[in-house]
């Protein structure tokens, strides 16, 4: 009896939230030294998004289709490591129309699906191949360079938050 209580082992201690998500290039949450979990709840939030926006638009989407017959296009994007998969887009015969869902991001509307089968992240570097070819594209664009190497899930939310109030990350 006396001797499990000498080899009792205390338990591991409890982290707020917060400090498991701290997985910037120097944070020392536990997804920082994690890359599964924290490529895990990156994946987890792109799918919520991805599941809740789809569920919000997918009225406005499915008009769109109706009006314009050949509204979808398919696009050969070359994603990670270097797979070359299947881009969902708006595409509209030009006029003002076309112009205000291409200015305004709209037309990327369908690309939510490639959001949900895996095939993009909702933030991520643009399909430019390199070091950045390691990382799904993304919904939201992320211009540095060092994005794919050091990124966390603070700084995808800032820079989802950036791209929402419409300011250039």
């Amino acid at each position: 009896m006396f001797e499990d209580i000498l080899r009792f082992k205390p338990r591991a201690r409890q982290r707020p939230l917060g400090e498991i998500l701290a997985v910037g290039g120097e944070g020392n949450g536990a997804a920082a030294h994690d890359p599964w979990l924290r490529l895990a709840i990156k994946r987890g939030i792109d799918i919520g998004f991805a599941l809740l926006a789809l569920l919000a638009l997918w009225l406005p989407i499915l008009a769109l289709c109706l009006i314009f017959r050949r509204a979808l296009v398919q696009i050969p994007t070359r994603g990670r490591h270097g797979k070359v998969f299947t881009r969902i887009n708006f595409s509209f015969p030009s006029g003002d129309f076309a112009r205000f869902m291409r200015d305004s991001g709209l037309s990327r509307l369908p690309e939510l699906i490639n959001l949900l089968k895996g095939d993009m992240s909702l933030v991520g570097p643009f399909p430019n191949g390199g070091v950045r070819a390691m990382m799904r594209p993304g919904l939201i664009g992320c211009d540095d360079a060092d994005y794919a190497r050091k990124f966390s899930l603070r700084g995808d939310l800032a820079i989802a938050f950036s791209a929402v109030l419409g300011r250039r990350h």
